[in-house]
């Protein structure tokens, strides 16, 4: 029987779907109210929520690497290959290397400049992960440098693999969501900030 139904079997013809209840006759298939709702809502919510968090983290970062943009590269790519780190950790080392990648685009001439970053990335990484950390390395990046690097140490729900396996239109929600909550915290500073200087 599915639960919170009279639904004991299910058949399935060519063209069409029938729905039997105990007694051997076909019956019309009704749910309870909320019994059906789209994951993908509740997890977008979810990741809008933790766009909208202003508190302040207690949580320490992890500094980006130093040294030569090769070596930083190197080191940040080493790590998230690691796997030994929590979600935030994982964050914060993909959001360095968007960073990194947005700095070898930058310092190139031309159209083919996220081509060429690309391929710095693929000779660390290669194949399908290398394609999957381009992806969120760079969504990170442009996500959180909108947000605000800070929001990224209290995230609780968005992860890498979220990011990645995201549409456009969603991370596109995302974007517009960081837009706006940075714009309200900027609003409320300049507004607390120069009110407290015409007194």
């Amino acid at each position: 029987m599915m639960r919170g139904t009279e639904i004991v079997e299910i058949r399935i013809a060519a063209n069409k779907t029938f729905f039997i209840n105990d007694q051997g006759e076909t019956t019309n298939l009704s749910l309870p109210g909320g019994s059906i709702a789209n994951p993908s809502t509740r997890a977008m919510d979810s990741y809008l929520s933790d766009l909208q968090r202003i508190e302040i983290s207690s949580r320490l970062p992890d500094l980006a690497p130093e040294g030569t943009l090769a070596k930083r590269l190197d080191t940040i790519c080493e790590n998230i290959l690691l796997d030994e780190c929590d979600q935030i950790d994982l964050l914060q080392q993909y959001y360095h290397l968007g960073e990194c990648l947005v700095e070898i685009a930058g310092s190139l001439e031309g159209s083919s400049r996220s081509v060429t970053a690309h391929k710095v990335l693929q000779t660390r990484i290669g194949g399908n992960k290398g394609k999957e950390v381009w992806r969120v390395a760079l969504r990170t990046y442009q996500l959180y440098n909108i947000r605000g690097f800070s929001n990224l140490l209290e995230n609780k729900h968005i992860t890498t693999h979220a990011l990645y396996r995201m549409n456009k239109e969603n991370f596109q929600m995302l974007i517009d969501e960081a837009r706006k909550v940075r714009a309200q915290e900027l609003s409320e500073f300049c507004n607390q900030t120069f009110a407290g200087a015409q007194v």
